[in-house]
Formats: structure tokens, C-alpha cells, sequence
């Protein structure tokens, strides 16, 4: 997975031609880990579907406490 971020100006933070590279670490029902390429030992992202209409994400130190996460809900039609 490629990943770039963004300010609220759409700026990248990363350079143009260098946006962060994770590979994919664990795959379980619900989940999907992956870690930074780049930096293999700072942590790690996590994707869990677990809930009923939800995706989480969460982004784990390397000790495996949780930095920050986000919740998505599906809306209702």
C-alpha cells in the first residue's frame, strides 16, 4: 500500500516521487496489519472491520499501544 499524506492545503508531506511504502504483515477475518517498509520498527497500521458497518484504523506504537485512531461508519440509506 502507498501512502501519502496531506495538509488541508493539499500539500504532501512526502517528497514527490517518495511516498510511504507498507507491506502487509497479518491478515486475519477482520483484520490487516502493515508495517513501513522504510521503518519497519516504528510501529505499525492496522485495519479492522470487526465491528458490524465499521471500518477502524488504527496507527500502533512499536510496543503495540495505540498512537491514534479513526472510525468510519457506513451511513444509513
Amino acid at each position: 500500500m502507498l501512502l501519502r499524506h496531506f495538509d488541508k492545503t493539499f500539500t504532501a508531506w512526502e517528497e514527490k516521487n517518495a511516498p510511504r511504502d507498507f507491506v502487509v504483515t497479518e491478515v486475519s477475518g477482520s483484520s490487516v496489519v502493515f508495517i513501513d517498509s522504510a521503518n519497519p520498527d516504528k510501529g505499525f497500521l492496522r485495519y479492522d472491520t470487526s465491528k458490524e458497518d465499521t471500518l477502524e484504523f488504527f496507527d500502533h506504537e512499536p510496543d503495540g499501544s495505540v498512537k491514534f485512531s479513526l472510525t468510519f461508519y457506513r451511513e444509513e440509506k
